[in-house]
């Protein structure tokens, strides 16, 4: 007679509550997500020939606002012709058309969190989505493949992709206003003969050493500590000197008393 085995099953442990300082992090998420704008989102919907963007509650109108505030604009054409190169650019590799909703969605919440304010901006917003999600996918290629290869291709790619988003938040702010840059010039000092010296400028006078006369040109430093004396050529070259060259102060004369001859 053979006894049968029963196989019981382990239950996972149970989790333990979270401590003090676990709880209040949850708080202090929970209220910057409660804070934060809701993103909009779409739901495919089969149709004869292909798929659509539907709204996925019942207020299609508002959703419909919300889809062309995404895209900065008014025209719905702009919109959808978007709409549609977009989940071309962010579905997987070898997936079939308006399967991926949830990829479409997470490229509508960044370009949402650009925010663009007419349809420049929306085109901008539109090829950085796309291109943080190429960014992507060529990073965990490079991260999968077991060839030397494959890795460097597929690292210089994302690090190019990784550039070009960089440069396209740089468009971004120049559009807006953000990238201006001013130039203050603290000093400015023209050689006889020579062009401008921009910058902080230091005059240099040895120990010793008269005043100039105006039409000699007063010595700066360079940027290796030691003077630059221009030269008595027609262009005011520079001329190094060391700053060991110093002039030595030339001895005194000794005065040799003469002997007097006894008488």
């Amino acid at each position: 007679m053979t006894k049968s085995k029963r196989t019981s099953k382990k239950m996972p442990p149970a989790k333990v509550e979270p401590g003090p300082r676990t709880r209040l992090a949850i708080e202090r998420a929970d209220k910057a997500y409660r804070e934060r704008p809701s993103r909009t989102y779409v739901e495919w919907q089969g149709v004869p020939g292909g798929f659509t963007a539907v709204s996925p509650h019942s207020d299609e109108v508002g959703h419909g606002r919300q889809m062309l505030n995404a895209f900065g604009t008014t025209s719905a054409e702009f919109m959808i012709r978007n709409l549609t190169s977009l989940e071309v650019a962010v579905r997987g590799r070898g997936e079939a058309r308006g399967r991926e909703a949830a990829s479409v969605n997470a490229a509508l919440a960044l370009m949402e969190a650009v925010a663009p304010q007419d349809e420049l901006e929306g085109a901008l917003a539109v090829q950085m989505a796309s291109n943080h999600a190429l960014t992507m996918e060529m990073l965990c290629r490079a991260k999968s493949t077991e060839n030397t290869e494959h890795l460097a291709l597929y690292g210089n790619l994302a690090v190019k992709l990784q550039r070009t988003f960089t440069a396209q938040i740089e468009a971004l702010a120049r559009l807006r206003g953000k990238g201006q840059q001013t130039v203050r010039v603290e000093h400015v000092t023209v050689a006889p003969g020579a062009q401008a010296i921009v910058g902080n400028v230091h005059h240099y006078r040895g120990e010793g050493e008269r005043p100039q006369s105006k039409d000699q040109s007063n010595a700066t430093y360079n940027s290796g500590g030691s003077p630059a004396l221009l030269g008595s050529d027609s262009i005011g070259a520079p001329m190094p000197v060391s700053g060991r060259e110093r002039a030595e102060a030339v001895p005194n004369a000794r005065r040799h008393k003469s002997g007097r001859t006894k008488g």
